[in-house]
């Protein structure tokens, strides 16, 4: 994706998740590539500076549970373009772009970075998705409904 889109700085935080001869070939080839650094592995309190100075977070996976990342994207009002959409979430609340394959990842970056208008969009719907669905107060009274509603059906 960053040889697709050349004028777009690439920056990945984190490493593989298993040492294999894939991962290591996969993490050289990326470090020689001009617009991609590679920051490795960083500690959680670090990754707020990420965030801060991106425009987007980008998601390859194939399979994911409900990314952190996202959770952690969205309360910084950063949209997402994704592989993997959790619930179709990203596609319904237009947090981002959704796309199949490699091709239509850059498009869906390239297209947001170049609209600020759609950026700007999909920042708010993100920032507004995390206020209303993810902050402390929201999420226990969710919660506590939830555990309400088992109590109830036990008796």
């Amino acid at each position: 994706m960053a040889e697709r889109c050349p004028e777009i700085t690439f920056n990945v935080v984190g490493g593989s998740n298993t040492d294999s001869d894939y991962a290591s070939t996969l993490t050289k080839r990326a470090a020689g590539i001009p617009n991609v650094n590679m920051h490795g592995r960083i500690t959680h309190v670090e990754i707020a500076k990420y965030y801060r100075r991106s425009s987007i977070l980008c998601c390859t996976s194939a399979y994911e549970g409900f990314p952190n990342t996202f959770l952690e994207a969205w309360s910084c009002g950063l949209p997402i373009v994704s592989t993997f959409d959790p619930d179709n979430l990203i596609a319904e609340k237009g947090l981002g772009q959704v796309a199949k394959d490699v091709s239509e990842l850059a498009a869906g970056i390239c297209e947001l970075l170049n609209s600020p208008e759609q950026w700007q969009k999909a920042s708010r719907a993100a920032r507004k998705y995390y206020l209303d669905n993810h902050m402390l107060d929201q999420a226990m009274e969710r919660f506590e409904r939830i555990f309400l509603d088992v109590v109830d059906a036990a008796k």
